[in-house]
Parts: structure tokens; sequence; C-alpha cells
């Protein structure tokens, strides 16, 4: 299978290495702040409408473009609202609500993670009768800056999706009850479409941060001394950063390969889950031996291969870890005939 990027393609990645290098704001631990000045860049570049319709105000392009764009986000470590926006985005569907989001002056973000519960995108203690709803979101991601919120609920035995337009927060928890909300037009195959995007673009910021990570790590092996010699001559070294180099291979591969078949369906929640499963693991990896190599360095807060592993560590747990993907292939393994094999 051919992953050569196109030459719209590849100059989409170098716009994007620009605006993001004239508006990237200096990483620190802790809370994100939303970057306003590079937010606006993306929406001029198109950035924010990339995956959707020209209709809805978009670019017309698709999940590929969306990755790019998330790739360079990662291998320079800015965090945005990127993916959160195009979830939502996703989720509103053809509300007038995503012309704004895609313009950038109204930030849009999911709310769709519930305390205490384990990931679903089915949600389970969010209730809707009517227009009403009860139950509690958090963490919502970006509350600070929020000026709008869509979550889902269950209205029966079916998923509904909301819009508060003036959400309240507690920090970055949003309690429904009594909050003003509108239903909007969708169902749950519009949420896991919405889910599988937004995996996608943060599994492209993570390769990004895979490929940074890496690339620090080498270039301080190569610089720091001891004994005299650089660390890159001391062979179990290298092969550590070469067995980084092969996680970081098998990601991309199963990013592109995710991309790819979005563009072509959607729907496609298997590619996406085996996509999280290579790269959260990989991701776990490359961060795990970025930041042992670098030694005493490595664990600093100041120093940008924590925040790198930070944010892998971020990505593996979001929207299902690794075990919750596992499971979900397991389910489906009839379909392939593997159970066959032992029955």
């Amino acid at each position: 299978m051919d992953f050569t990027f196109s030459d719209d393609q590849n100059s989409l990645r170098e716009a994007a290495r620009e605006a993001i290098a004239r508006h990237k704001s200096e990483p620190v631990a802790g809370a994100v702040e939303h970057n306003v000045k590079l937010w606006q860049a993306l929406a001029e570049l198109g950035a924010l409408g990339l995956p959707f319709a020209e209709a809805v105000g978009g670019m017309g392009a698709g999940p590929i473009e969306a990755m790019v764009v998330a790739s360079e986000l990662g291998r320079v470590g800015e965090r945005t609202a990127y993916s959160e926006m195009l979830t939502a985005a996703t989720l509103l569907g053809s509300d007038d609500l995503v012309a704004a989001a895609i313009e950038g002056t109204t930030l849009v973000v999911p709310a769709l993670f519930e305390p205490g519960r384990a990931w679903s995108p089915t949600p389970q203690g969010v209730r809707a009768t009517g227009d009403a709803l009860t139950g509690v979101r958090e963490p919502v991601p970006y509350a600070a800056d929020a000026r709008a919120v869509v979550t889902t609920a269950l209205d029966g035995a079916q998923v509904g999706i909301f819009v508060l337009e003036e959400p309240s927060f507690t920090g970055a928890r949003l309690d429904l009850a009594g909050q003003s909300a509108r239903r909007v037009v969708g169902d749950a195959t519009q949420v896991q479409r919405a889910v599988n995007l937004g995996t996608l673009v943060l599994a492209g910021e993570a390769m990004g941060a895979m490929e940074s990570a890496l690339t620090m790590t080498v270039e301080y092996l190569k610089s720091r001394k001891q004994f005299g010699v650089p660390l890159m001559k001391f062979q179990t070294l290298t092969q550590r950063a070469a067995d980084m180099y092969t996680s970081l291979e098998l990601a991309r591969s199963a990013v592109y390969f995710a991309a790819m078949s979005l563009a072509e369906n959607p729907d496609d929640a298997v590619s996406i889950s085996r996509m999280k499963v290579t790269a959260g693991k990989a991701g776990r990896h490359i961060g795990q031996e970025a930041i042992q190599l670098h030694g005493g360095i490595g664990m600093t807060a100041e120093y940008a291969v924590g925040h790198r592993t930070a944010r892998l560590t971020e990505f593996e747990h979001t929207y299902g870890d690794t075990r919750y993907h596992v499971g979900q292939l397991a389910a489906r393994l009839r379909e392939y005939g593997a159970l066959d094999l032992v029955s």
C-alpha cells in the first residue's frame, strides 16, 4: 500500500509547520492554556475545516489531511484543542455552529468522559428527558476557553447529541443538571464517527511526538560523552535507539493505514482500535526509552522529552486505553475464523 503523501498534502504539511513555528508557545508543566494566536493561524490556513464539507464552511479534504496537521503539532510539542474541536464539529453534523468552529471564532469542545467510569462511546450516567439533561461530564478539555460544548445522553434506549452554547463549568467539571441544552441531529453512529476522527487526529499528534522524542534522543547520544567517547559508540545504547525507531515506524504505518481507512469509511472503528493498540504501545516504549537514555536530564520538568512522554501517556489513555481496544478487537475474533481453530 502506498503511504506517499500527495503534492497538496506535502504543501499542507509545510504550511502547517511554518504557521506553528510562528505562533508556538513555550511548554509548561500543569494546565494547558489555549493558544489563541496559533488557533487563529490554523483557522486561516483552513486546518480547522479540513475534514468537513464545503457546504458547512469546510475545506472538503479528509482525515488524512487533518492527521498531517496534527503530526506537526505533536512534533513541536504544541498543545491545542485540534482533536477536540474536530470531534465536536463532527458530532454537530450540519449544525450552524460548525461554521463558527471552523472559522475559529467559537471554540467548541466535546464532553464525553464521565468521572469514575471507564471509557465508553455510549453514555452511562448521562440522561435526557426532552432537552433537559442530568449527569456529569468530567474532565472536559479546554473548559476554561470553550464557548460551546457538545455532549451525548441516553434518551430511553437511544443516544442523543446535545449542544450547550453557554456552558457553566466548575474547573473541568460539567454538571449538566439545570443547564440549557438543545438537541442536534445525530445518533450513536455519528458519535462513533466523531470518536474515530478524534482518535486518529490524536494519534497523528502522538506520532509527531514520537518522532521528536526519537530525534532528541539520537542527538543526545551523539553529543553526550562518557569516558571521552559519544554515547552512540556504545552498542547497547545504539540498539535501544534502533528499537525506538522500529516502534516509530510501526506506529506510523498503523496511523497512515487508519487515516486511509477512515477516508474510505468514516465508521471503521476496527482500524482505529488496531491503530490505538499499536501506537499506544509504541508511544509508551519510545517515551520510556527516551527518558532513560537521557539519564537525569530526562526527568526534569523543563526538558522537552518529558513533555513528549507525558503527551504520549495521555494519548494512550484517551478514548479508551490499550486494554479497552484489545478487548474491542478480541470481540471480533470469530469474524476472522480465529476461534474456529480452537473450537
